[in-house]
Order: structure tokens, then C-alpha cells, then sequence
């Protein structure tokens, strides 16, 4: 016969992190960086490191989609004797919105709400 068990589900999550073997973690939508990307990326710094005042012509920008779901922000409780798992995304459906937003010596561009599809002339026209 079966007996029902009061407990909590703190008390179920603090003991699954004691037991050394599970942690609360991001699932990844596609494989981490490898060594190599990480060693051509510290080259690259290293190799800028003495650019100077040429920084201050440097603008550093990047876009944002977000979707009206799950848009890679998805957890699960990790076996760490196990691979990593990872998930695919929707590719369509469903509303999305898209910022824009840049920083540079200078200071922070505002954030900009991109319409439709990038394409170069549209580029230039948020830059």
C-alpha cells in the first residue's frame, strides 16, 4: 500500500541541487561556443586592446526579435551525468516584435522598433 508523503516543492528542489547531479539550467537552442570560437575571440580583443582613440568611431549595435511564446528563455532541471538538451524554435506564426539598439564611446543610441524584414537599405536607414 502506497502512503502519501507531505512535502514540499522547495524541500524537492533543494534536495535534487544537494545531490550534486541536477542544477536548474538554460537549455540552449543550439550548441555552445567551442574552444575555438572562444580563442578567436580573446585574439581578437587582445588585437584591439591598443586601438585608442580609433574606438571612438566604433559603434556596436545588435537586433532583438521577440515572439509572442517561448523565444529561447526555456528551463529544465539538468542531469549533469547527461548531455545538455536543446529545443527548436517556432520559424512562423504568431506575433513578434523587433528592437533595435547601439552603444559607442559616446554613449547608448535609443531603442528603435524595427518593421518587417532587415535588409541592407533598411539597415542603414535605423543606423
Amino acid at each position: 500500500m502506497a502512503s502519501r508523503l507531505q512535502i514540499s516543492k522547495n524541500t524537492v528542489h533543494r534536495r535534487i541541487i544537494e545531490s550534486g547531479y541536477m542544477i536548474h539550467a538554460k537549455m540552449f537552442r543550439r550548441l555552445p561556443f567551442s574552444q575555438l570560437h572562444i580563442s578567436k575571440r580573446l585574439q581578437w580583443a587582445r588585437n584591439h586592446m591598443s586601438y585608442g582613440d580609433k574606438w571612438m568611431a566604433v559603434l556596436f549595435s545588435d537586433k532583438k526579435r521577440n515572439l509572442d511564446g517561448p523565444d529561447g528563455n526555456i528551463k529544465y532541471w539538468h542531469d549533469l551525468r547527461q548531455e545538455p538538451r536543446s529545443f527548436f524554435s517556432r520559424q512562423s506564426g504568431g506575433g513578434s516584435v523587433m528592437v533595435w539598439a547601439a552603444f559607442s564611446f559616446n554613449g547608448q543610441v535609443g531603442l528603435a522598433f524595427l518593421d518587417g524584414r532587415q535588409n541592407s537599405p533598411k539597415y542603414i536607414e535605423t543606423l
